[in-house]
Order: structure tokens, then sequence, then C-alpha cells
């Protein structure tokens, strides 16, 4: 990603412009009074009167697509004068409205918004428009953003990719600012900056027109995220956005529209950056246990061994795991190796490793791939969120082991005794014994993997020609 400053300007003012590269948003003067009263009663009149979708209606979530093409019809020309007023060179490319209904359950989270951008070279923005006075004293959801927010999205945001502030989100709120905005005053802010909204607790609805603004000359995308890290940046147009809705195009990506990159995103959010960014001590990231894994209960921090596991051994492929199964007599053995295995877990899954008998003296699970935020291990009333190369060492307790995604997980699992120390003896290691799981005559070629590969051999330090001939074996007949 880019500094925000090295993005071409947004705005002819040039106060307004300060402000977005300082702070991440400014306000500007928008829709007249008159005007916000016929927007609202001609937005009633195309999807309806209010509380029919629950505490929040969203038109971008909408399964009827119709009501997004009816919305973009209806603002696009009052907008585009808006834009074409404020800003240099940009264009609308969506509108939803956002209606937050009385309700206690009306509150919106803290999040960025997606990557509609290549944000290495351009800057995309948020247009949000109360069509009603707003502001915390009036209690009805008033916009908040964090200032200076937009300086940590050094990550690509979009369909499946990790929630990178979830760990933080309890100590980032405390950075947040609620806005005063007057009906058709427009608060612009850079997608990367945070924003959230406290719920409506009046007894009127309150309406905000959102529109996706990017420069001209940028292609608009939609990122995906197919693997732990990989990225996929799909050209789109503004259609895509009208007739697709973020659940149907995270299932999969309709066939007219092309992949024009594919990346690696390592970005990281540590709270070192925090503590740099906010200039006070930032805590260790909370650890995220899906209800699906654990119940729901404070969890300490589970720390890994210092020593480090070589990561650079990448399988294509290693024995996969059903969802939610519990494994007796450690997984080595229910899946019929010796005291070492290699497994994976698809996203939204999980499951719960009994060592009793498997391992004495207890094991040891290596974290060869893992998704940001999305793994992570339980035991006791410990837990810890998965990173590559970390090696935590067990006793004989059940430990519970699950993937949100994106991306498979993948982990060594083996005897306590049994240290990864090189990285060529361990690919010998770990090559002999999956070879022997593979040729078992009770083994099925849809149960245990038939290959693996090594895609990283001359980052080894050590016997880099011994490690790929260990591998190459794997496909002798």
């Amino acid at each position: 990603m880019i500094d925000a400053c090295a993005c071409p300007p947004s705005f002819r003012s040039a106060d307004a412009e300060a402000d977005l590269v300082r702070d991440g948003f400014t306000l500007v003067p928008a829709l007249a009074g008159t005007q916000c009263d016929l927007l609202a009663r001609s937005y009633r009149e195309l999807a309806g009167e209010p509380g029919s979708e629950g505490a929040l209606e969203i038109d971008y979530l909408r399964a009827d697509r119709s009501v997004m093409s009816d919305v973009r019809n209806l603002v696009l020309p009052l907008i585009t004068e808006v834009i074409d007023e404020h800003l240099v060179g940009h264009r609308m490319v969506f509108a939803t409205f956002v209606t937050k209904n009385p309700h206690a359950d009306s509150n919106m989270f803290l999040h960025e918004d997606r990557s509609w951008v290549d944000e290495r070279r351009y800057r995309a923005g948020t247009l949000w428009i109360p069509l009603v006075d707003t502001s915390e004293a009036i209690g009805n959801g008033a916009l908040e953003v964090i200032p200076r927010s937009h300086l940590l999205g050094t990550y690509w945001s979009g369909a499946g990719t990790p929630d990178m502030i979830r760990p933080y989100d309890e100590w980032l709120r405390q950075f947040l600012l609620p806005l005063t905005v007057d009906a058709g005053d427009a608060v612009f802010y850079d997608s990367r900056t945070l924003h959230a909204s406290s719920m409506n607790c009046t007894s009127k609805p309150r309406v905000a027109l959102v529109c996706g603004v990017i420069p001209n000359q940028a292609q608009l995308l939609h990122v995906t995220a197919p693997g732990t890290r990989r990225r996929r940046l799909y050209a789109v147009d503004e259609a895509f956005f009208v007739r697709y809705g973020p659940r149907v195009a995270e299932l999969a990506m309709p066939n007219q529209y092309q992949v024009i990159e594919e990346i690696v995103d390592d970005a990281t959010l540590t709270p070192a950056m925090l503590a740099a960014w906010s200039r006070t001590p930032a805590p260790l990231p909370r650890v995220i246990v899906p209800a699906s894994a654990r119940p729901a209960q404070q969890w300490a921090h589970l720390t890994p061994d210092s020593q480090r596991v070589p990561t650079s051994v990448v399988v294509d492929g290693a024995i996969p795991l059903p969802s939610c199964c519990r494994l007796m007599y450690g997984v080595a053995t229910a899946c019929g190796a010796e005291k070492d295995v290699i497994v994976s877990l698809d996203p939204a899954a999980c499951f719960e490793l009994d060592p009793s008998a498997a391992f004495f003296g207890g094991f040891m699970v290596a974290v060869l791939d893992a998704a940001p935020v999305g793994a992570g291990v339980a035991v006791g009333s410990a837990a810890a969120n998965l990173e590559p190369g970390q090696r935590f060492e067990f006793d004989m307790e059940p430990v519970t082991v699950w993937n949100e995604g994106p991306g498979q997980l993948r982990l060594l699992i083996g005897a306590r005794s049994e240290v990864v120390a090189s990285a060529p003896r361990s690919v010998a290691k770990v090559a002999g014994r999956l070879k022997r799981l593979v040729t078992r005559p009770a083994a099925t070629a849809n149960r245990v993997m038939q290959r693996i590969h090594h895609q990283a051999i001359p980052t080894f330090s050590r016997a880099p020609r011994r490690a790929a001939q260990e591998f190459a074996k794997l496909n002798e007949p």
C-alpha cells in the first residue's frame, strides 16, 4: 500500500485536502434542506417504509438488487454535482441508503471500507450524507471516526480478507470521535479510515446516503482472498455493485470479471505499530475464538515457544480433517501415521485433538501456514491466534484448533521430543513419514495426500540439494 500523502490530490480546497491527508476525513456542504426532504420521500417510494428489514437497513445488502439500481438512478445527478464542486476528477461508483431504525441492535461495528482501487497508487473515499441532523447529543446514531486511522490501513480489504483490527477492537474504540453533521452536509472519509456508529436511541429512523467515490483514472476493483495471504484483484464496473451483493460475490465471482493481478499480502498489525501510531502503549491482541470452537469466556494468552519452525516447507496438500471432529488417540494414529503428520483444516472448521495414549510426555503443534487473525488454538483457559512459524508444546490436555480462514490452516503435529531442529532434516523426516503413510494398503487416495511439494528450498541454509532429493523421491512409482 502507499502512504496517504503520496496519493494524487482529492479536493479542490487546500484546507479540505489537508484535513483528509492528516485525519483521514473532512466535512463539506452537499445538499440543501429541500433536496434532503425530496430525496427522503423519493427513496421511501421505491424502498418502502422503514422497519421491514430490521434494525439496520442497507440497500447494498438487499437480496432484491433492483433497489440498488433505483437508488443509483435516483442519486447520481445530485452526487455528481457534489463531486464536481468539491473533488478533482472523481466519480461515484455505487450508492446505498443506510437506515438506522430505533432499535437496541442498530449500532454499526468498527470497520474500514473495502479496497475499491489499487491503494498503492490511488485513494478511494466514501461520501456519508445524513438526511437528518445527527450528533451524539441527539442520540440517533451519529457517525464516529478514528482520526488518523487511515494510516494503519496497509493491508488489502475485500471479500473474505482477514479482519485485522478485530483483536484490537476494544482498545481502538477509545479513539472514536462522534461527528456532529447537519442534514445535507457530507463527511468524506478515506476508505481505510476506521468508523462506526452507536445505536439510534430516538423514536425516528436515521437515514443517510452513502456513496463510494474513486478517481476517474483508477480501475474499480473487487478484492478476494483465495488463500491465507493470496489476494486476487478483479477489474469490475459500476454494474457489479448493483447486480451482486457482497454475499454472492464472496461465494464465486461472475465469469465476466477478470483477475488483473494476484499478490501476496504480508501486511500485519502489531502492538508496536499501534503504539507508534497512537503514541500510547497498545495491548496484546485479543484472541478471537469463534463460538463454534469454544464457549465464550475470558481467555489468557497462550505463549508459543521461542523456537521458530522453518515455514519454507510449503505443502500443496495434506491430510484433510472434517469440520468439528474429535480426533482420539492423536491425529497421527487416527490417520494411520506413526508419530508426526501434516494436517490441513478448511475455513469455517474446527477440531479437537485428544492426545491420550498417543504421545507419551506431551506433543507439539507447529504452524506451517495460517491466515492472520483467523486461526487459533485453545487449551484449558488459554488461547492464541496462530501465525506461521510458531511452535507450541502441550501436555496431555485436549486441544481445540479452529480456522476461520481465509485459506487452509496447515499444521505439523507430533511428539514433543521430535523437534523441528533443522530445515533439511525436518524435510527428510516429514517426507519419509508421509511416504509411508500414503503407501499403506488401507490408505485411500481421497483420504491422504499423494505428494507434497517444496517451493522454497533455496531459502534453506544447509543441504538444499539433499532436501530437494527427499521430496523428489515422493514422486517415484
